[in-house]
């Protein structure tokens, strides 16, 4: 298809028409006109449907990937680029949750160098899985009839491949109405349970190399495996696409209405909406910058304007609704005339309790009106645990941060990545970290939301000054809220009142757990001393074991340590006294005991101080 401006907007008649509530998008004219994009890129380097990679392969390639990584960062920086598209083409062949992460390593915030991006994102596009022969299977199966029967057209070539799910276009037969049919993927269950059990393996071995401290990593899996029921079961969507319909509604953006006689397990089916995605948009401004422009100028988008207002709904989701979309990447955000917006997809909703978000909101306000030390206090307050150690020093490297970033916030001259909010909880991520400090599981939920909302802004308005978008915010959630509160009349003006109140208890009762906690913490120093000299005694007890046993080898079965002979240790073996065999028997197997006996008081030590800082 021709990649050309359009010159002019279709007649009503020739876009179809949308059966909603919401009036702002009744109108015709909301709509915007033919979008000039070509055939949708597809990803060509995903396994083929029927491949299901075993445990072992897996891990053992991902294994190999680290180590070139590794190599490649410390001894080759020329050939990240080369990794980078090792890697890229690895984890797309393996598909399942470590396509996600590729997706995620290719965004402008991913961990990955900048040499390496570009080579993953050839990489980030997922193939077709399923012929036309295995979808009329599919509808069969799940829904009793072929597709013929349900559909009077249905387009064979997806419009979107995801990650999850394939999208299709279609004609239902009986209502006559344009919709996208979306599909699981083949094989999604066994890779996906594949995967989570791989990564419950790799925390194990992280927690058996570093202690068993929890820390990002097992938050992300548990964050795997709250969303794997939604995955493998659509329904879970179809309710969570209901509920945000109804939300989304006050924000004025439009989620397209769901076909719930044509939803199964597998399928589900929802009006489509004739608007290109943020991502698409890009797509055609990289092939053709006046095809876009001429687009946008035609449709009246701005989009800055259109990025602000994803980045303003989802803090409305997060801290007012309490219902929000961890989805809001640029290829599920369709864009509509007037900078509008519509959400494509409902496959990754969340929330988190009320005393976490009550704490939360505070700490976005202090953020918002530069009160850096409060928001140090109600970042603790977030925490799962506090450390046994002095937090004043962490407080003033936290307050320090947090006023750096603010002073590159107003910088113009600075891109999105040393400007973004989502770069600022990661900087703050890493120093509670590196001192011992766990966030609560419940803010992963919310840094996933903001990563993908991050990556839209990145290419719609990278200039933005997120602090001041957060005072703006909160100057206009707290006029909805008296808007809210005298429009119910007395009975709402009461609740409203007893609302701020009670929130104000909350967090006062989670102040005085959290202090003491602090307290007890400091009670427990002498059980996280003792568990770390213990552990350097038991080290120091297996090393004089191994040597005795050397000595031993080297007395008594000189050929075993002949290549050896040469060395600075067989030298020193030779000054030490001959014993006989059941003599070193008896001081390696009584090292071993030792070493037995350090390590059981060592786990006893450690299990008070877990104890000791898990105290809420």
């Amino acid at each position: 298809m021709s990649l050309q401006a359009p010159t002019h907007v279709p007649p009503p008649s020739a876009r179809p028409v949308l059966r909603t509530r919401a009036k702002w998008l009744l109108e015709s004219a909301r709509l915007p006109s033919v979008f000039p994009a070509s055939t949708p890129a597809l990803g060509a380097s995903a396994a083929p449907a029927h491949t299901v990679h075993s445990h072992g392969t897996v891990i053992f390639g991902l294994l190999r990937l680290w180590v070139r990584y590794r190599v490649a960062r410390l001894l080759r920086p020329a050939q990240l680029g080369e990794s980078g598209d090792a890697i890229g083409l690895r984890l797309a062949l393996y598909q399942g949750f470590w396509f996600d992460l590729l997706q995620r390593s290719a965004q402008p915030q991913g961990p990955f160098p900048a040499a390496m991006r570009p080579s993953l994102q050839r990489h980030a596009r997922p193939a077709p899985s399923m012929t036309f022969a295995d979808i009329d299977a599919l509808v069969l199966r799940d829904l009793g009839t072929p597709v013929a029967a349900l559909f009077s057209r249905f387009d064979p070539q997806p419009v979107r491949v995801g990650n999850y799910t394939e999208t299709y276009r279609a004609t239902l037969r009986r209502e006559a109405v344009e919709v996208d049919v979306r599909i699981q993927r083949a094989h999604l269950a066994p890779r996906l349970q594949r995967d989570l059990r791989i990564l419950k393996l790799l925390a194990k071995v992280r927690h058996r190399l570093k202690g068993p401290r929890r820390t990002l990593f097992d938050d992300i899996i548990d964050g795997y495996a709250e969303r794997l029921p939604a995955l493998l079961d659509l329904r879970y969507e179809a309710s969570a696409r209901r509920r945000m319909r109804r939300v989304l509604r006050e924000h004025k953006v439009y989620v397209p209405r769901l076909f719930r006689a044509y939803t199964s397990k597998h399928i589900l089916v929802h009006e489509h909406i004739a608007a290109p995605s943020v991502q698409e948009l890009i797509d055609l401004r990289e092939r053709d910058p006046q095809a876009a422009q001429g687009w946008l100028r035609t449709n009246g988008i701005e989009l800055d304007v259109a990025g602000r207002r994803v980045y303003h709904s989802l803090l409305r989701q997060i801290c007012e609704d309490d219902f929000f979309n961890q989805n809001m990447v640029p290829s599920n955000i369709l864009l509509l005339r007037n900078s509008r917006f519509a959400i494509l997809s409902c496959d990754a909703t969340a929330s988190v309790d009320k005393r976490f978000l009550t704490i939360f909101n505070l700490a976005m306000a202090a953020l918002a009106n530069e009160a850096y030390d409060k928001f140090a206090d109600m970042l603790f307050l977030l925490c799962d645990s506090l450390p046994a150690s002095n937090l004043a020093n962490v407080r003033a490297e936290l307050i320090r941060t947090v006023r750096n970033y603010a002073a590159r916030a107003v910088l113009d001259t600075l891109g999105h990545e040393e400007k973004s909010l989502f770069v600022l909880t990661r900087d703050v991520s890493a120093i509670l970290d590196r001192n011992g400090i766990v966030l609560d599981a419940q803010m992963f939920k919310l840094m996933d939301a903001m990563g993908s909302a991050d990556a839209l802004v990145a290419q719609c308005c990278p200039r933005m000054n997120h602090r001041t978008e957060l005072e703006r915010f909160a100057k206009k959630a707290a006029a909805r809220q008296m808007r809210s509160v005298f429009a119910g009349g007395v009975r709402k003006a009461v609740a409203g009142i007893v609302g701020p109140i009670s929130e104000l208890v909350r967090f006062e009762t989670a102040s005085v757990r959290k202090k003491a906690q602090n307290f007890r913490a400091s009670t427990g120093k002498l059980a996280y001393v003792g568990a770390t000299l213990v552990k350097w005694v038991g080290r120091a007890v297996l090393i004089g074991a191994v040597y005795a046993g050397w000595i031993y080898l080297h007395q008594h079965h000189a050929d075993v340590v002949a290549p050896l002979r040469h060395t600075a240790a067989t030298a020193h073996a030779q000054n030490v006294e001959h014993l006989p065999v059941g003599a070193w028997f008896a001081i390696i197997i009584g090292a071993m005991l030792v070493y037995g006996s350090v390590r059981s008081i060592r786990r006893r030590l450690e299990q008070e101080d877990r104890v000791v800082r898990g105290a809420a």
